[in-house]
């Protein structure tokens, strides 16, 4: 019983991964960020794993969504970018599974919505401004505080790469929980009971 459990476990986790690669593909730029900061979903499978099956589930499917990717796009940054994805990721759906094992209500979802956008905004912020950053402005002659200048609203308060993190990738991180979460929340009722109902 317990490894018919465990195969269904991971049947869900391959599943979600391949569907949270898939959505990964699908991606748009917004205006008030630089064009290299592309938005998407991607991540919604793996919060949703992180509900059903908990957090260590949610960051497995953050793990086969990388390595999908990197297997079909290929890397420019030998593994580090989407090591980067990967901690970001993980960053978002961990915090939202723990609260929402220990109080699976509304109440709890909003608190671990809200403390993953932070955590993964956090983690984005670190990840681009100590590794992400000096590296595509070594490989890509990049001057970020050029590129961030020219940004709208924001742009007059970037001096240096710090501002155009605190201004630029914080902000998009933040977005970009707050997308996922709230999207979550729309399908929540559509997915999770058919999955919760799957055999464990």
């Amino acid at each position: 019983m317990e490894r018919k459990s465990q195969l269904n476990s991971l049947i869900k986790i391959a599943l979600l991964g391949a569907v949270a690669g898939v959505l990964m593909l699908i991606e748009a730029p917004l205006a008030i960020f630089p064009e290299f900061l592309k938005i998407d979903i991607s991540d919604l499978p793996a919060v949703i794993g992180a509900i059903v099956m908990g957090p260590i589930a949610g960051a497995l499917v953050e793990l086969v969504k990388v390595l999908l990717n990197f297997i079909l796009n290929g890397t420019i940054t030998g593994g580090i970018g989407e090591l980067a994805n990967l901690l970001i990721g993980i960053a978002l759906v961990v915090p939202i599974g723990l609260i929402h094992k220990k109080n699976p209500t509304v109440k709890g979802a909003v608190i671990g919505g809200l403390l993953g956008t932070l955590c993964m905004a956090i983690m984005g912020g670190a990840m681009n401004y100590f590794v992400m950053l000096p590296l595509y402005g070594s490989m890509f002659y990049m001057d970020f505080v050029e590129i961030g200048q020219a940004l709208p609203f924001f742009g007059q308060f970037i001096n240096s790469l710090f501002d155009f993190v605190l201004y630029s990738i914080v902000p998009f991180n933040l977005l970009k929980g707050i997308l996922v979460t709230v999207v979550t929340g729309l399908v929540y009722k559509l997915v999770v009971p058919p999955l919760m109902r799957i055999q464990n």
